[in-house]
């Protein structure tokens, strides 16, 4: 029964895994799901023919517990960081932001933003267009496989939705969110604001709002505060798994 289970997870697996991958994120992370998806199936493959109960007794019951113990750790960190992002939607930011920082993404080959950079943008634009007073900083470099900075492409598409170029700095060089903080700072030190003090939001999609504003927290960035966008719930789970394991990358170098 467990064996047949196994089979099946890891065909499902594998199948999300080649969505993940067709949707040319400018990542490999579909390669995490492709690899899971292989050891459920060798693993039932295994039951099924009678070979992993001939494997030690201990490395069976370390396998399953690093399963479970793995599961627990993501699906709590999971909940965790999504309830963090419902208090921070752009209506719910607080009313006396003087600058957002909308982090970059992947910008497609035709130089629009991709699905979760345009969630970004519109969460951005929601805030901007109820607080005239506030200005937006664009970060984000060009990856390798980008036609154009995603700060360009950011630019662009607010000022095609009414947003004035005087309103909008862009940050071209940062290639991830450590370097998204740490140049946007340096940008609001070159336009006479102390990043230490100044209220800022962090425009970025609900999977990563918490993460983006504890690195921020931890550049000394202490008034900044998170405004969530939409993710589409499909890619949620890749997008919390790759997430799950930022978070714990981060903690690990001292970034948050």
């Amino acid at each position: 029964m467990l064996a047949n289970i196994l089979l099946i997870m890891g065909a499902l697996l594998a199948a999300y895994g080649l969505s993940i991958m067709l949707v040319w994120s400018g990542t490999i992370f579909f390669l995490v799901w492709l690899a899971l998806a292989m050891i459920a199936t060798g693993i039932g493959i295994m039951m099924r023919r009678g070979l992993w109960q001939h494997l030690p007794s201990l490395l069976r019951k370390a396998l399953g517990a690093a399963t479970i113990i793995g599961l627990l750790v993501v699906i709590s960190l999971s909940s965790y960081v999504m309830h963090k992002s419902r208090t921070s939607t752009p209506n719910k930011a607080p009313d006396n932001l003087e600058w957002i920082i909308v982090l970059g993404a992947q910008v497609r080959g035709d130089g629009s933003p991709s699905t979760v950079l345009r969630y970004r943008l519109d969460s951005a634009i929601a805030y901007l267009d109820t607080h005239p007073n506030c200005q937006a900083i664009v970060s984000g470099g060009q990856g390798l496989n980008e036609p154009t900075s995603e700060a360009e492409c950011m630019a662009n598409y607010l000022l095609s939705h009414g947003i004035a170029q005087e309103r909008i700095v862009q940050e071209a060089k940062s290639r991830n969110t450590v370097e998204n903080i740490l140049f946007s700072a340096q940008v609001l030190k070159e336009h006479g604001a102390n990043p230490h003090h100044v209220p800022i939001g962090i425009v970025t999609n609900d999977f990563h709002t918490f993460r983006a504003t504890a690195i921020a927290h931890k550049q000394g960035l202490k008034a900044a505060v998170g405004i969530s966008a939409y993710s589409l719930p499909w890619y949620l789970p890749n997008n919390l798994l790759r997430e799950c394991l930022g978070i714990v990358k981060d903690t690990i170098a001292g970034n948050m």
